[in-house]
């Protein structure tokens, strides 16, 4: 989430460009909402790390720094 390290600069002779991971997961939801749902839903129920109920892992990602993922998530769910 630390832009600052990752430098356009530093990364165009790359061909490549840095982005919040906010706008990087929020992109391929915004394509594939059902695709990018699924994938959390198995990120939930994984039992090492799960939130108290769908919606609470939702709120979890917003709290994480991810609040456009978060609130588009629960306008699916």
């Amino acid at each position: 989430m630390n832009l600052r390290d990752l430098p356009s600069a530093a990364l165009a002779p790359l061909g490549v460009s840095a982005a919040h991971p906010d706008v990087f997961f929020g992109a391929p939801f915004d394509a594939d909402p059902e695709a990018l749902g699924a994938s959390a839903e198995a990120a939930h129920a994984n039992p090492s790390r799960t939130a108290p109920s769908f919606a609470g892992f939702v709120a979890a990602l917003g709290r994480a720094g991810l609040p456009g993922l978060a609130a588009r998530m629960d306008r699916e769910t």
